[in-house]
């Protein structure tokens, strides 16, 4: 099993890696023949997101960056699982991170990566560890991967080297516990649940890139996906109560009411 690790700190080698190295460990010691590969941002050839909406309009091949971008997918597509991990700056993810992301949002509309599990690991000196879990966790949910688990480690600066032990001694355990429930995660084999945000998602998705003229590389992505099928009511197989799927197909046609002209079905 292949475990990739997308490591944001701009130190590269600092507590965020010191808790994904903890992770590690602790997942070998409960599954044999897990490798582990390091993705560290801050080495990679990947240049700040221009915003020229080229990717979303037209397809990723026409980012005029050249760098890793596709290498960097690539490997993303290669892992059986992905761990992202990302120092908390002023109460969000590290620059490094937050280009990451902006440079695949074309997955957002296009996703990839639908029965791949992640864990999501974030690190303090304070606070914030929920925020950032919570904005990682969104984001890469949009490019499909589902976030088995979650884990944030506060490693305060400027205290006792006694206290800043205990601290160690916590995060060890904890990275114990999300290493143990992120196994079981990656040998469950059930197929998933789509719940309430995730089936209104897909539906209001499924509207916006119905219209070929607009988004042309959305239009083609979801045509050649069979997800603008009349009968098709998710990215995947998964279990879907009727209920939800009602509620949630409901609430999306009021917003798809809303939406601006030029912006809608046509296929």
């Amino acid at each position: 099993m292949h475990i990739l690790v997308v490591n944001g700190s701009p130190k590269g080698k600092g507590n965020t890696y010191k808790v994904a190295k903890m992770l590690e460990e602790a997942m070998k010691k409960r599954e044999c023949g897990i490798e582990f590969e390091y993705l560290h941002l801050r080495e990679s050839d990947l240049k700040g997101c221009l915003g020229c909406y080229r990717c979303l309009a037209d397809g990723e091949a026409y980012c005029p960056l050249q760098d890793n971008q596709m290498k960097i997918e690539a490997a993303m597509q290669q892992a059986d699982a992905v761990i992202f991990a990302t120092p908390v700056y002023v109460m969000n993810v590290s620059w490094l991170f937050k280009n990451f992301l902006d440079r695949f949002a074309y997955i957002c509309h296009r996703p990839r990566f639908h029965g791949k599990k992640a864990l999501v690991l974030s690190t303090t000196g304070a606070l914030g560890t929920g925020i950032v879990n919570t904005i990682c966790k969104y984001s890469v949910g949009s490019w499909g991967f589902e976030t088995a688990v979650t884990l944030g480690a506060a490693i305060s600066p400027g205290i006792s080297q006694e206290d800043t032990a205990k601290q160690w001694i916590k995060i060890q355990k904890a990275a114990d516990q999300a290493a143990e429930k992120f196994v079981m995660a990656l040998k469950c084999k059930k197929v998933p649940k789509a719940g309430f945000f995730k089936l209104y998602a897909f539906r209001l998705q499924k509207a916006a890139f119905g219209n070929g003229d607009r988004l042309k590389a959305d239009y083609n992505y979801w045509k050649e996906k069979g997800w603008l099928d009349p009968g098709c009511n998710f990215y995947i197989q998964v279990k879907i109560n009727l209920i939800t799927h009602t509620l949630a197909n409901a609430l999306a046609d009021l917003k798809i009411k809303s939406y601006p002209k030029g912006v809608g079905d046509k296929h």
